[in-house]
């Protein structure tokens, strides 16, 4: 008497290759519903709540690192602005004028990151302007290409802070 197995539709039975009637999905995918297996909802659902923790960890991990950046680059704006600030005033009370215009290049050329105004704006661009009328007047003959880097530094960074 030949031996017959039964089976009920178990999901432990990866090898039963049943041939049910055909559908709609056979047709659009070509494969029969059998072939078309699952991992057991509960292993979804767990490798899916960790592709998302992961990804919301790698995401986080970012914009600390984003934030850490602008962060230190603001701490040395910052510091590079009032030490250049500090350098103008000093060389303005001793009359250097070349140094003030360099302190009011560097000063302007650091731009916050918010693009907030920085009181002491003004101040710098009407040191930076009287500097530099005295320093071209005092340059002997015709300017050279220094002190006509100067001015076209000067028409730079004027017309961008009044922006």
């Amino acid at each position: 008497m030949p031996f017959e197995t039964i089976d009920y539709g178990g999901d432990d039975d990866s090898t039963s290759r049943e041939s049910g009637p055909p559908n709609e999905l056979d047709d659009i995918f070509g494969t029969p519903v059998t072939e078309r297996r699952r991992p057991p909802a509960r292993a979804s659902l767990l490798a899916e709540l960790d592709m998302r923790v992961m990804l919301q960890v790698l995401v986080a991990f970012v914009l600390l690192l984003v934030a850490g950046g602008l962060l230190a680059r603001d701490v040395w704006v910052r510091k590079a602005r009032d030490t250049a600030f500090r350098q103008m005033v000093d060389a303005n009370s001793r009359r250097e004028y070349l140094h003030v215009i360099e302190g009011a290049e560097k000063f302007l050329s650091h731009a916050p990151l918010n693009g907030s105004r920085d009181a002491r704006e003004a101040d710098v661009i009407s040191l930076y302007s009287e500097a530099l009328v005295h320093w071209v007047a005092q340059q002997p003959g015709k300017l050279d290409s220094n002190a006509l880097a100067h001015v076209s530094r000067y028409k730079q960074l004027v017309k961008n802070s009044n922006k």
